[in-house]
């Protein structure tokens, strides 16, 4: 099985091939003919395996891809149409490590944003008790990322915490 730095660079691999301009139909187009969506697809099946172990960082990335494919169009992300079934064991796997406190405090706050930007990431999976409990948040949420671990070399989740703090 893969390290989850293995996986990373398989991104970063994957990043430097995708479109960065064009419109909607043509990057989709891009997309589809060149295969990255399901370049995309397999790397978030790697992450969801990895995750399985018990890898704490395996399982924040294939959490943001179930919310970030929700929160951004696929033409622009590449992640697009990702299985349910992988989904439902991610998210298993969260409401099991947060039923058991085995959680940090990168993890919660990337809860809590994923929630105020996009609350309805996790509609069709209801109910995650754990996860909405976390999730669910009534204060003002400090949009940068505690300083847990280092934001660079980790893919598209990176990326994207590096762009909004």
């Amino acid at each position: 099985m893969q390290t989850v730095e293995e996986i990373g660079n398989e991104e970063a691999v994957l990043l430097a091939k995708m479109p960065l301009d064009g419109f909607i139909e043509q990057r989709h187009e891009y997309l589809n003919k060149h295969g990255l969506y399901d370049e995309w697809r397999d790397i978030y099946r790697k992450y969801v395996d990895l995750a399985q172990v018990g890898d704490l960082e395996a399982l924040k990335r294939p959490l943001f891809f179930a919310w970030y494919q929700v929160s951004e169009p696929g033409w622009l992300s590449g992640i697009n149409e990702l299985p349910d079934r992988q989904t439902i064991l991610v998210l298993n796997f969260l409401e099991e490590r947060l039923a058991h406190g085995r959680f940090d405090d990168e993890l919660k706050h990337m809860l809590r944003y994923y929630f105020i930007i996009c609350d309805y990431y996790l509609e069709r999976f209801y109910p995650l008790p754990n996860i909405l409990k976390i999730s669910v948040f009534l204060g003002e949420l400090d949009r940068s990322l505690p300083e847990v671990n280092v934001l660079g070399y980790r893919g598209q989740m990176g990326d994207y915490w590096e762009s909004v703090t």
